[in-house]
């Protein structure tokens, strides 16, 4: 077992369009028992957790690059052939990021070669914009962010991905290229509180909150 408790995540080696920011922090394949614990990212390119029954539990996570992304926050990710299990995010603050909040991402080339997330808990988080990071354009809000749960993977029968008590608001589209309104390369974006698409599979969603954004719950190819 290894806790990070109480430390503050920031560098400043990735840069791309004008944008610096961290590279972010990376839990490698074959871990296991990786606990984060009152952590601050700010102004990273997000945590990316390999491997088994890790935690990411009461951390803040903000800070906008304006660089794209399956997560400005944190994701989940596997390698081919192999389960990333047991995780967990639970109880943790995600504001006016860069992409994606959480992600599940299962995408891309060879990605069926990839393995699933079973027993994934996605639970009792914040996830929401402030006014610093909205605009109005002919009276429709925009953000330069993107989706709160960006759920492209998901578990078994048996060891289902769980999704609940979450709360999640003011996630809006990024602003129309030609709107002046500057994102950095982070263009395009629909802006959905939870969208599941891709390999999506034996998810549970349930008792989530979701207020003042652009849809609700979005169920997609």
């Amino acid at each position: 077992w290894i806790t990070f408790h109480g430390l503050s995540f920031r560098g400043k080696g990735f840069q791309k369009d004008g944008a610096i920011g961290g590279e972010g922090v990376v839990v490698y394949p074959g871990s296991a028992h990786i606990v984060f614990d009152y952590c601050h990212f700010y102004k990273a390119r997000g945590l990316r957790i390999y491997g088994d029954s890790s935690t990411v539990q009461n951390c803040v996570l903000n800070g906008n690059m304006g660089i794209r992304g399956d997560h400005g926050g944190m994701g989940i990710y596997t390698v081919e052939g192999k389960d990333s299990r047991g995780n967990r995010i639970v109880s943790n603050e995600f504001f006016d990021l860069t992409a994606d909040a959480i992600g599940l991402p299962k995408d891309g080339s060879g990605a069926e070669k990839f393995g699933n997330v079973p027993g994934t808990i996605i639970a009792d988080n914040d996830i929401y914009t402030t006014d610093e990071s909205k605009v109005v354009i002919d009276g429709q809000t925009y953000v330069c962010g993107g989706d709160g749960l960006d759920i492209k993977n998901g578990g078994y029968t048996s060891e289902p991905v769980l999704i609940e008590g979450n709360r999640i608001w003011g996630i809006w589209p990024t602003p129309p290229k030609d709107s002046g309104v500057s994102c950095g390369d982070n263009t395009g974006t629909v802006g959905q509180p939870i969208v599941t698409h891709k390999d999506t599979r034996n998810v549970i969603i349930r008792n989530n909150l979701i207020l003042d954004s652009s849809t609700g719950i979005a169920c997609r190819p």
